[in-house]
Formats: structure tokens, C-alpha cells, sequence
């Protein structure tokens, strides 16, 4: 469900309106993202290591909204997501419904921060951002797990050491 592809400079990874089939994370150097269709004014925004693109392809119909290409300075290399197999492994998975909500908040957020579905850029929605919509998605998991961890806890003295090791023991699980 993941491939890796190294990208000589100037090598592009995707260009505007072509369909999107993959979600790519930047795993070395960087690329370089300008959105919409051939605008020459717009400046590019770099995608460095640890980001990503196209998270959106995940969660609704996509299309590329920019162009990506490794920059004229150094080769890039990124490992692409293939939301089709994504879709067939979270299909039945436990997690669906979290998925689900999750999907939602971020094509809701996505098109309100930005005006509109047409506007939503291939790089909208980096890790802060994210995070949130995981603390708000995954919400009843994280309460399910502080209540074990207090029920672990109940005959023992609340102390920072004792919930670490408790809290350890419900992610070991």
C-alpha cells in the first residue's frame, strides 16, 4: 500500500487537475508546491521533511490543485500512500466510525478555512492542524483509556511515576 520514488531536481510529482490516486509524505530534501494553474505570480511553498500532500485524496474525490516538483537544488524522495488500498484496509476496520468523523471534520474544515472546496491547496492540513481533528475524531477512545487507567490506579497513590506505568500498560495493550 506504500511505494518509494526518488525525484531528480525539477523532477514533477504531480501537476494541476490530474486526478490524485496517492497521498505523499517528503521522507528527504524537500518539494516545491504552487497552487492553482500555471500562475506564474503565485510564490511556491516549500513541503519538507515530515509533511505531506494530497491528505485529501483520503477522505473525498481529488483532484490536484497545484503542481509539485522536486527543487532545481537537490533530488527529493517521498513514499506515496495509495488511498485506493487505504480505503480497502479501513473498510472494516474497528476504527471506521473514528475514520469517518474524522474524514468529516476534515473536509468541513478544509472548505471553510479556505472558501470553498476549489480553493483547499494539495498541502492544507499539516500537523497542528491534524492533530486536532485526531484529538476530536478519536475523543471516546481517549476516555475509555483514561478511565482504565484510573481504574488501574484505584487502590494505589496517585503519583506521577504510577500513572506513567499505568497509562504504559493501556498502550501496551
Amino acid at each position: 500500500s506504500m511505494t518509494e520514488r526518488a525525484l531528480a531536481p525539477g523532477d514533477e510529482l504531480f501537476r494541476f487537475g490530474a486526478k490524485c490516486s496517492h497521498m505523499y509524505f517528503v521522507v528527504k530534501a524537500s518539494l516545491s508546491y504552487v497552487f492553482g494553474y500555471g500562475e506564474l505570480e503565485q510564490k511556491s511553498t516549500e513541503v519538507g521533511i515530515r509533511q505531506w500532500l494530497s491528505e485529501a485524496t483520503l477522505w473525498v474525490k481529488w483532484s490536484h490543485q497545484g503542481r509539485a516538483y522536486a527543487s532545481c537544488s537537490s533530488a527529493c524522495d517521498i513514499v506515496m500512500l495509495i488511498a485506493s488500498e487505504f480505503h480497502t484496509l479501513f473498510a472494516n476496520s474497528s476504527s471506521r466510525m473514528q475514520l469517518q468523523q474524522y474524514a468529516r471534520l476534515y473536509a468541513t474544515r478544509a472548505t471553510s478555512d479556505n472558501g470553498g472546496a476549489e480553493h483547499v491547496s494539495d498541502v492544507w492540513g499539516q500537523r497542528p492542524l491534524i492533530a486536532e481533528f485526531v484529538d476530536q475524531a478519536f475523543e471516546i477512545q481517549r476516555e475509555n483509556d483514561e478511565q482504565k487507567i484510573l481504574l488501574m490506579m484505584s487502590d494505589q497513590e496517585f503519583s506521577p511515576k504510577r500513572i506513567f506505568q499505568a497509562w504504559r500498560r493501556v498502550v501496551a495493550d
